[in-house]
């Protein structure tokens, strides 16, 4: 007798493995029937990008999550100013409508709360920050800043600490200019309203600006953790991947944690001090030394609102400087009449009965310099920035073409007025693709000197 020995694929192995096959092409096969009846027969003639089913669109915005503004322009000129966008774990509608944006941030603005999902997203960095709370927690940070930064002592803190920054910036350009080193300029700004606001805010100096332009763990912490909370909004996985540990939420748990030591350890070195007679005018010693209700506030309600105060003036006054030096550099003309309106009030004042900085002795090299560019600070008073108009109107300019923050996240509603089904869905208000469009500008809008 003859045995045949087998060879490990056996008639009965390979009809198990074609069944498999053939259910796994049938699952394929399905989805894309599925699918195609979905886009094609009952949600046919669908604005915004094509919907897969349980994976929506996430596949379309994760390959085009670095440029969404630009992403966004063909579905605005396609489908109008909104249109949906549904990713695997939540929905989306992105605008640009300007009638939208006004109901949503100012008609109805208490109809628009962000909510538990809203919170949890950017808890880890914002924490129970003005920006991150709703009702009465809201109210009462919103009065705290508004009192707060309306106080002239803080004002005239403020400008000391910008100005004196300002001139280390002005020390590094002049050195990179004369040794020819190359500079990222939106990292120098970035690293001018760090050490700036931290100051402003914590008292504190972290030394991001030193002449070195040394790298410092919590303000490249401070940036990673804002750039991965940010980002948790278009990955549907994000939760999945906190409790693995894994992926994003690994660096970000890093990277928070760096972030609220050395806060922590800041605030414990400050209230080692005895504020009560510091004369300091941070506003860590002010809202420190603030009773509310006879109740010192807490650590971590200093920690919160404090460090959303951070995050607004760093990113805000760092970016903006960054595309205005870019526009400039664009428009020479234009940098040629905002030369001008400084030079004139360079001519036109003296500080406190001395030169101008134009008067100065002409010594030439570097103490010359310094000590010219240091008077010409002096000059530039709140009063003095004030009626600088061709200043202000290019920074304005520049904020309309280049936003801080060109796509804006917005809270479902409780209860609203707009109709469609989308606006139960959270919301990206489009303010760059909104401000740059012809359909809502009119032409004499649209032609501007930065377009001349």
């Amino acid at each position: 007798m003859v045995v045949v020995a087998s060879s490990g694929w056996g008639l009965e192995r390979i009809i198990d493995h074609v069944g498999l096959i053939t259910v796994l092409a049938g699952i394929v096969v399905g989805y894309f029937v599925w699918a195609a009846v979905d886009q094609w027969v009952l949600h046919r003639g669908r604005k915004g990008p094509v919907h897969w089913p349980i994976l929506g669109a996430t596949v379309e915005v994760l390959r085009n999550y670095d440029h969404l503004n630009d992403w966004c322009v063909p579905y605005f000129l396609r489908d109008g100013l909104t249109f949906p966008c549904g990713l695997a774990d939540v929905k989306y509608t992105f605008t640009a409508d300007p009638a939208n944006v006004e109901h949503i941030l100012k008609t109805s603005f208490d109809n628009y709360p962000k909510g538990e999902l809203f919170h949890k997203t950017f808890e880890i960095f914002f924490g129970d920050g003005i920006f991150n709370v709703d009702g009465e927690l809201w109210k009462r940070q919103r009065r705290l800043a508004s009192h707060e930064f309306s106080s002239t002592k803080l004002r005239d803190f403020s400008s000391v600490v910008y100005r004196d920054y300002s001139l280390r910036m002005a020390s590094i350009l002049s050195d990179a200019s004369a040794t020819q080193r190359v500079l990222d300029m939106q990292d120098l700004f970035l690293r001018f309203t760090m050490d700036s606001i931290f100051k402003v805010t914590f008292g504190y100096e972290i030394g991001t600006l030193k002449p070195e332009l040394p790298d410092i763990p919590f303000a490249d912490a401070f940036a990673l953790t804002n750039e991965i909370a940010s980002s948790r909004f278009m990955n549907p996985f994000w939760k999945l991947q906190r409790v693995l540990n894994v992926g994003s939420e690994a660096t970000i748990a890093k990277s928070a944690k760096v972030v609220d030591d050395f806060i922590y350890d800041v605030m414990k070195a400050r209230n080692a001090e005895n504020l009560q007679n510091s004369g300091q005018r941070d506003l860590f010693t002010r809202f420190k030394l603030l009773n509310e209700g006879g109740k010192e506030l807490t650590d971590k309600t200093l920690r919160d609102t404090l460090l959303n105060f951070l995050i607004a003036g760093r990113d805000s006054s760092g970016l903006t400087m960054s595309w205005f030096i870019y526009m400039m550099t664009l428009h020479p003309h234009i940098e040629q009449k905002l030369f001008e309106e400084l030079r004139d009030l360079d001519t036109e004042n003296v500080v406190n009965g001395d030169m101008s900085s134009k008067e100065l002795p002409q010594t030439g090299g570097d103490d010359y310099f310094h000590e010219r560019v240091e008077r010409f600070s002096e000059l530039l008073t709140f009063d003095a920035l004030l009626n600088l108009q061709y200043l202000h109107a290019c920074i304005l300019e520049t904020l309309r073409l280049y936003p801080v923050v060109p796509l804006v996240i917005l809270p479902p509603p409780r209860d609203s007025w707009l109709s469609q089904k989308f606006w139960q869905h959270f919301k990206f208000f489009d303010a760059l693709d909104m401000m740059r469009n012809a359909r809502i500008l009119t032409e004499n809008f649209l032609r501007t000197a930065f377009s001349g």
